[in-house]
């Protein structure tokens, strides 16, 4: 009788493992998610001709990667559940941001009778002669940012029906992102101006020629950046502990500033993502 009660509940603790393992305990997943990244950067070039130009770009794209997490739930009574889960992003994703600045100088030369006793030398109208030029400086930023992988620690609270669950989730991301900037270098040259003087042959200087080198900078830097994330999950157990999870999640990883350099003023980038992912997920 006794070796028949032990057999018994032996053999009833057995069959209320896939139960518990079904109504909490800890669970796996492993699957792949589709991440929208959008990235804003803001800062200024640094010029000659246009000693400061403002720019504030923004881009988005997209990219698919593996995905995996790992967490415990805990039912509190009824269908109710909480629980904790640990996720992974992995993958990297490559954007550009694109910045321009341009400026002109404009100088007019006037090549007229002499006169010594008027104002910059010249009779007056009519000139001999009047040429005007045009001097350009533009400068072309182009900013690579790739973001990832990417970490997160949450809270979930949700509800379970028979095989189906739903929740809420809230918590802590961290994503690396590492931005690199090329500018060419820029060369403007804007000659001297001279008038004819009266006496010898000769000229008189007026202006001293300007010139302008912009250096080429190549620069790059990483960071990692903290924010938060919400979203909601489903689970659909399919067999035994095995099932499919759905997630939805939008991270705002917050803002960075990277420091300013000899021709580019500091940037800020803000990055945010909304991620969609399915994923085969495992309890024990």
């Amino acid at each position: 009788m006794p070796h028949r009660a032990l057999s018994f509940l032996f053999g009833a603790s057995i069959a209320s493992c896939p139960a518990q393992a079904q109504d909490g305990g800890f669970f796996a997943t492993i699957g792949a998610e589709n991440r929208t990244q959008k990235l804003a950067a803001s800062g200024a070039l640094l010029g000659s001709l246009a000693p400061v130009t403002p720019f504030d770009e923004e881009t988005k794209g997209d990219r698919i990667d593996g995905t995996a997490s790992l967490g415990y739930d805990l039912p509190i009574g009824g269908s109710l559940f909480l629980g904790i889960e640990a996720s992974l992003g992995l993958g990297n994703l490559d954007q550009r941001l694109d910045a321009r600045a341009s400026a002109t100088a404009t100088q007019t030369v006037y090549i007229c009778y002499p006169d010594p006793f008027a104002v910059g030398g010249c009779a007056g109208p009519p000139s001999i002669s009047e040429t005007t030029t045009v001097f350009d400086e533009t400068q072309h930023l182009a900013l690579n940012v790739r973001t990832g992988p990417s970490v997160a620690l949450m809270a979930r609270a949700g509800l379970r029906f028979g095989p189906t669950r739903i929740w809420g989730f809230g918590g802590v991301v961290r994503q690396r992102l590492h931005a690199a900037h090329d500018l060419p270098a820029v060369n403007t040259a804007i000659p001297p101006v001279y008038r004819y003087a009266l006496g010898p042959p000769g000229v008189q200087i007026l202006e001293l020629a300007q010139r302008t080198t912009l250096p080429a900078e190549q620069v790059s830097e990483t960071r990692r950046m903290t924010g938060s994330i919400v979203g909601v999950g489903l689970e659909q157990r399919i067999t035994g502990r095995y099932s499919l999870v759905a997630r939805y999640g939008y991270a705002d990883y917050g803002e960075t500033t990277f420091q300013s350099t000899a021709r580019l003023a500091p940037v800020r980038i803000k990055s945010r993502s909304h991620t969609f992912s399915m994923a085969l997920g495992a309890r024990f």
